[in-house]
């Protein structure tokens, strides 16, 4: 996203820009403004008192969300993602993050509604020490509607925190990325029907107010989690470059005692090789520049070992994503982290047989290329 659409910036948090769209400060306005003045019509209100009670409200529901975000931000950045930036919106906050693992990701998700809990509990608590008057009334309002916020966002359906931590948990399980995202979205579907029985049989659809709400909660759910699986569609047709038998290159396996000039031969074709090593079963691999060592070298002599886990032939771009910057680049050795320019795993096939290999460096090189003609200005 370019940096003028996501606002003014206001601060810089864990290295991050935090900007205010002009949205929040419409938001703001409309809060403070319009509900002083519905509230003010009530014969015991009066304009000044309405306007207490829905500054409190504004000021403290503001405050609550942007501690939501800096809490995903701060989780986030203690388990070792990146915080590209926080934006302040109509609709509350987004924090842009980089790809964490699967637990790390599971409790960012589940950091910002616990803020929004303990606003609301500091809130009833500070309620049984003041005297009831319009502020006291405007914090029990502010209390009620953080607990509202915390859930509705701990919903399991996209984009919400609760879809996220669904998304998380399925690949702590064992789950693949894809998976997880497909199980996520379903979820979603299901709850279209849930809301619809919860409000029938709830008696909360005699009002049109409340009819339009759950109109716009059923819309709400089924555009994000039809969205996830039309990516998900678009992934799995075959045509997209970081899909892994799109991405890898392709290898012959050899027996580790095999003398570099006989793969030589399979190497100048366009194959890579691959081998094991003969005690502890790591795969390893090599390229063109086994054709500069002395012949009768054994294979394995010269080999690079491979990053585990390998990867499925058939795992989708998110998938591939876990190895790059996820779960799976969160599990390994600091110097594979450290030095990527040599980093590879293997791909197999339904057999668990290598076929193939997939470098950092290509599958990179597809996404700064992919991301510069976005006209994006980060890279991986």
């Amino acid at each position: 996203m370019h940096k003028d659409a996501l606002g003014v910036q206001v601060a810089r948090i864990f290295g991050a820009p935090v900007y205010l769209r002009t949205s929040w400060f419409v938001f703001m306005a409309v809060v403070i403004l319009g509900y002083a003045y519905y509230i003010q019509r009530s014969p015991r209100m009066s304009w000044g008192d309405g306007f207490i009670v829905s500054t409190t409200v504004a000021v403290v529901v503001a405050a609550a969300v942007f501690v939501h975000e800096l809490a995903h931000a701060a989780v986030g950045h203690t388990s070792g993602q990146k915080v590209h930036f926080i934006s302040m919106t109509l609709w509350g906050g987004f924090t842009k993050l980089t790809q964490g693992s699967a637990a790390g990701s599971l409790l960012v998700s589940l950091a910002g509604p616990a803020v929004n809990v303990l606003f609301a509990l500091a809130g009833y608590g500070l309620l049984q020490v003041v005297e009831p008057s319009s502020f006291a009334f405007g914090l029990r309002l502010a209390s009620d509607a953080n607990l509202a916020i915390a859930f509705f966002n701990l919903l399991p359906a996209y984009p919400l925190d609760g879809g996220h931590a669904i998304e998380s948990f399925a690949m702590l399980c064992g789950a693949k990325k894809s998976t997880a995202v497909k199980i996520t979205s379903y979820v979603g579907v299901i709850l279209i029907p849930v809301a619809v029985l919860l409000f029938a049989f709830g008696g909360m659809m005699r009002t049109p107010v409340a009819l339009i709400i759950l109109i716009y909660l059923c819309t709400y759910l089924w555009k994000n989690a039809s969205s996830h699986l039309s990516i998900l569609r678009h992934q799995s047709a075959g045509y997209d470059p970081l899909q892994a038998k799109n991405l890898m290159r392709p290898a012959i396996s050899f027996a580790p005692t095999t003398p570099v000039e006989i793969v030589a031969q399979s190497i100048g074709n366009g194959f890579l090789a691959i081998t094991s090593h003969p005690h502890t079963g790591q795969l390893l691999w090599a390229d063109g520049h086994v054709l500069q060592v002395k012949p009768g070298t054994p294979i394995m002599q010269v080999a690079v070992p491979l990053a585990e886990p390998p990867i499925s032939y058939n795992a989708l771009r998110y998938d591939v994503m876990e190895y790059l910057n996820g779960t799976h680049w969160h599990r390994l050795p600091v110097s594979h982290q450290q030095n990527p320019t040599v980093l590879a795993w293997a791909v197999t096939d339904a057999h668990h047989q290598p076929i193939g290999v997939i470098t950092h460096k290509d599958a990179t090189n597809i996404i700064n290329r992919e991301n510069h003609m976005l006209g994006l200005d980060h890279q991986i």
